[in-house]
């Protein structure tokens, strides 16, 4: 869950002047979008790969739903981050601060703190992408060792994600809509009759 939590807040993006940095441009669309929903595929080295769709409202709400068998979903409230898992009937919680933790998340949930948490650097171009890598400031509890944006066009494509271990994380975006309307009681939650809750 924290690779998803990682990387699913860094998405509030829109399109910005083409003549500022990547930097300058993620930087600035952090502060654009209020809501953002769209597709997505997942590749982590070794496992299987991924796909589904996501929706995020500020603050501190985002639902991001995987396809296929598992079904598994992942939704905060705005004070909890729920993890419901249907191949095993159940649903268990945890404090919204707790999942986040360090995590690049407080991006999206809290971009004004995107200059005390993180240090944004331009990584160049390549693969018709213009990239920018996320220095943590402060290193403690941090579990990725490199993180880096894809942008074309001041808009997001992929986010690439190193772990501890080496793993590559490749997640790429679709059919992105910004700012649409999300009632607040879509990131309601309560576990399905007949799930064991924790």
């Amino acid at each position: 869950m924290s690779r998803i939590l990682i990387v699913v807040f860094g998405l509030c993006l829109g399109t910005q002047a083409l003549a500022l940095t990547a930097k300058d441009r993620l930087a600035n669309a952090l502060r654009v979008s209020s809501t953002i929903e769209g597709e997505f595929s997942q590749n982590t080295q070794g496992m299987q790969n991924q796909s589904g769709s996501f929706k995020v409202k500020r603050p501190n709400r985002f639902i991001w739903q995987y396809a296929g068998k598992s079904g598994q979903r992942i939704i905060s409230t705005g004070k909890r981050v729920w993890i419901e898992q249907p191949e095993l009937e159940q649903a268990y919680h945890i404090s919204l601060n707790k999942a986040l933790g360090k995590s690049p998340a407080l991006l999206l949930l809290n971009p004004g703190r995107i200059s005390e948490e993180f240090e944004l650097k331009d990584a160049g171009t390549s693969q018709g992408l213009e990239w920018v890598e996320l220095l943590p400031k402060n290193q403690a509890g941090v579990e990725f060792e490199n993180l880096y944006v894809g942008l074309s066009a001041s808009t997001i494509k992929q986010i690439k994600l190193i772990d501890a271990l080496n793993r590559t994380t490749i997640i790429n975006f679709i059919n992105l809509s910004f700012d649409v309307p999300l009632g607040d009681e879509l990131f309601e939650y309560s576990p399905p009759a007949g799930f064991d809750s924790f």
